[in-house]
């Protein structure tokens, strides 16, 4: 692939988001319910609330991108009622990997897409730090604080993806540690207690490469 194809992809990709930007500008994200958020619980389905979250997050995604690309103040009012939103949910994670029989600290459950979730977060902050107001600002750090640094903080090891040889130990773990350098450079000891933290945990991941250089990712995800 050399330079002008680069281009051209680049050119294709942002029309694409500029196309998905002005389909939903005016259209308002799904909701997340408890009723949702429960038929995991009664019934194993997964699709029915993650079709709804992965939607929720594509209006971040895409809102996120375009305030980045255009200055046009339509979307970066979007783009900041799609972060107070997201802020309200009750989990970040899925329900499929939270136990709210057992775990009272549940709406604050680490996961791959909470992590994936305060790392974007974190990102839009800081590049957009002249951009979004000061209680965006806000928002986003009180949230990533609470619902990631604080329960990965509070055990060690946090859950049994930390240490593991597979794709979650690399997904959350890179996730936490993104999030820490976008928000934690005026608290340097914290932040080098997590990175210390996290790099310690990927090597783990890196050990779980075959001399082919698969990364096994679990018969689970097939029974």
């Amino acid at each position: 692939m050399n330079k002008e194809d680069i281009k051209n992809w680049l050119d294709r990709y942002q029309n694409q988001i500029r196309s998905d930007a002005e389909e939903l500008l005016d259209m308002q994200m799904p909701e997340v319910s408890e009723e949702l958020f429960a038929i995991f619980e009664k019934t194993g389905s997964r699709i029915e609330y993650e079709e709804v979250y992965c939607e929720r997050r594509k209006f971040l995604s895409v809102f996120g991108c375009m305030t980045i690309l255009d200055s046009a103040e339509k979307y970066r009012r979007k783009l900041e009622a799609v972060i107070r939103n997201v802020c309200e949910e009750e989990c970040w994670a899925l329900p499929a990997h939270v136990n709210r029989a057992s775990d009272l600290d549940w709406r604050n459950c680490v996961d791959l897409l909470a992590s994936e979730t305060a790392n974007i977060l974190a990102e839009l902050s800081t590049l957009l730090r002249e951009r979004l107001s000061d209680d965006i600002h806000i928002l986003i750090r009180e949230n990533i604080q609470k619902r990631i640094f604080d329960p990965y903080l509070s055990r060690k090891p946090y859950a049994t993806w930390e240490n593991c040889e597979m794709n979650w130990n690399a997904v959350c773990n890179g996730n936490i540690g993104g999030a820490a350098i976008y928000l934690l450079q005026d608290k340097p000891e914290v932040l080098n207690q997590l990175l210390e933290r996290v790099c310690d945990n990927l090597v783990h991941y890196l050990n779980g490469f075959s001399e082919e250089g698969v990364c096994k990712e679990g018969l689970s995800y097939y029974t």
